[in-house]
């Protein structure tokens, strides 16, 4: 396929970005990988691999994206200073370690406003290196045990980390001339999507017997962290559909992957079919902006020839500018960019293929091995990680059910107990599943962990109940409803037990307008007032939580 010739042809015609597979392969486009190939389009003279000048671009927009949403999705629940004291952080932290770690974790191209935070990504290499560096040790160094609980954050800081080398040095160019963009990076991207679904996949395989006997998505869609209004019904498909889900995702997860290094048209195949498949999680299910974030690497697999239709066409739009710097580079490689740029391109891209590679050793062998750990890494700057997800499917739905009472005595037969109301998570029985993809209520997903355990085991369910007991503003901002607003605290609070399943459409309960039926189990902590925890507050050294 050959690149046009002339700005005359592109309204009429289709843009031709690349070349076919197999087109020749000049000494330019041969030490492309080293040295950087330039943001050119095939043509007669310069014949060579598609180009993915685009590419660079599209992915800093996509990230920009993802690392606006994290930031979002915790500035809209409570600001820095909230979260650095009483928000929700506190409330998760057994130490003071941890308080940090959220919100520096999704700084690894982020700043405290909306322009630092788009600029940290679209600005260049320096800003966005400067601010990844310290926020990214500081996540590691402050929150380890917290990122180890999520591994989308992991995941972010790789792709920022990543995100970096797609900067130009000194441009703020959306098409920067003389800048290419490395075939590292290009590949570091689609290494990274490379074990993020093998990864998932291999998880699962060694893990959960259900995926083996094909019978998960009978549990999972009722079962997940947080439902949304499409997985009530897509709980109620045929058994045969379930089975199709699952076989898909095996196909997907684990066959798919092996496309990327099968040529091009295979890879972009394998590119299609992965955004597609985040599209369909998206879709089903609140996993925060995890689906969204494995998108961008998913982009990688695209090159200019696959994603011209999407850029505008006409004089001085990024089409022209596309086919003026072929123009320009016909001439001679060195009309766009000198041999000291190439050198200083070409160490650093070496360095971080180096890099890539040595860390991915570990890496490999944790995929290779049957003790295989998912949501980890080897390296304290969590460069490059492993990853998974779903490695086990619970059958039932159990959910905490948060409780207050003004009642003087707590087990007088007259007492009234009012229910607390998450923002996302179940409980009204009449409230329809939430949709916030791809924002993330992070307290609501801990509950979702804690009623798998007892509260021994989440000692920060105990702290969030004393903070209940004061009418503690900032941790109220993180419910949907207190049953004590306008009203002096609780004189008890405690934690019910219960099962939870989705009403069945058209039958009964759904009738009477319930999305649930519960069941109770027991009590999960039996209730406590502010002067039950005293000790324990003292013990652990939190604040004591006082009246408001």
């Amino acid at each position: 396929m050959q690149g046009l010739g002339s700005a005359a042809s592109l309204d009429p015609n289709p843009l031709s970005l690349g070349a076919e597979a197999g087109a020749p392969c000049g000494p330019e486009a041969c030490t492309g990988w080293w040295w950087g190939r330039s943001p050119v389009l095939a043509s007669p003279r310069h014949p060579g691999p598609p180009s993915s000048c685009s590419l660079s671009g599209l992915c800093r927009r996509s990230m920009s994206s993802a690392s606006l949403l994290k930031g979002h999705s915790l500035t809209s629940r409570a600001g820095p200073p909230a979260m650095s004291r009483t928000g929700d952080l506190e409330l998760v932290a057994s130490s003071r370690d941890c308080i940090w770690a959220p919100w520096t974790v999704s700084q690894p191209l982020l700043g405290h406003s909306s322009t630092q935070r788009l600029s940290s990504v679209l600005c260049g290499f320096p800003l966005g290196s400067v601010q990844w560096a310290p926020k990214g040790r500081m996540a590691v160094g402050r929150g380890r045990r917290w990122t180890e609980a999520l591994g989308w954050e992991s995941q972010l800081l790789e792709t920022g980390f990543l995100g970096i080398f797609l900067c130009p040095l000194w441009t703020l160019s959306a098409l920067p001339r003389g800048t290419p963009t490395s075939r590292v990076v290009v590949w570091g991207f689609r290494w990274l999507i490379f074990r993020i679904m093998l990864g998932a996949g291999l998880i699962k395989i060694r893990g959960d017997r259900c995926w083996r006997d094909l019978t998960c998505m009978d549990f999972h869609y009722e079962t997940q962290p947080v439902p949304n209004p499409v997985a009530y019904f897509l709980h109620r498909s045929p058994w045969w559909f379930h089975r199709f889900e699952t076989l898909s995702n095996h196909f997907l997860e684990l066959v798919v992957p092996f496309f990327i290094f099968l040529g091009r048209r295979m890879c972009i195949v394998h590119g299609a079919l992965q955004v597609l498949f985040q599209v369909v999680l998206i879709i089903s299910g609140n996993l925060s902006f995890l689906n969204w974030l494995t998108i961008v690497p998913s982009l990688a697999c695209f090159d200019d020839a696959t994603l011209g239709g999407l850029f505008p066409s006409g004089p001085g739009r990024l089409k022209d500018q596309v086919l003026k710097i072929q123009e320009e580079e016909a001439r001679g490689p060195g009309a766009l960019r000198t041999r000291a740029g190439r050198v200083a391109r070409g160490m650093v891209n070496l360095a971080l293929g180096v890099l890539v590679a040595w860390l991915s050793i570990p890496v490999v062998l944790n995929l290779l091995s049957p003790r295989q750990v998912m949501n980890s890494s080897f390296n304290p700057l969590r460069i490059v990680n492993t990853y998974g997800a779903f490695g086990s499917i619970t059958r039932e739905r159990t959910e905490v059910i948060l409780q207050g009472t003004a009642s003087a005595n707590a087990s007088a037969p007259d007492a009234t107990w009012e229910d607390y109301e998450f923002k996302c998570k179940p409980g009204d029985l009449r409230r329809r599943p939430c949709l916030i993809s791809p924002y993330h209520h992070r307290l609501d997903w801990l509950m979702w962990f804690a009623a798998f355990q007892t509260y021994e085991h989440n000692e920060w369910v105990i702290h969030l109940a004393g903070k209940l007991l004061a009418n503690d503003a900032q941790a109220l901002s993180l419910l949907a409803r207190n049953p004590f607003e306008g009203r002096d605290p609780p004189r008890w609070v405690r934690g019910e037990h219960y099962r939870y399943k989705f009403s069945r459409p058209g039958g009964r309960h759904a009738a009477e307008g319930k999305w649930w039926i519960r069941r109770r189990l027991g009590p999960y902590f039996p209730p406590l007032s502010r002067q039950d925890l005293r000790g324990y507050f003292t013990s652990r050294e939190w604040p004591y939580p006082e009246p408001e």
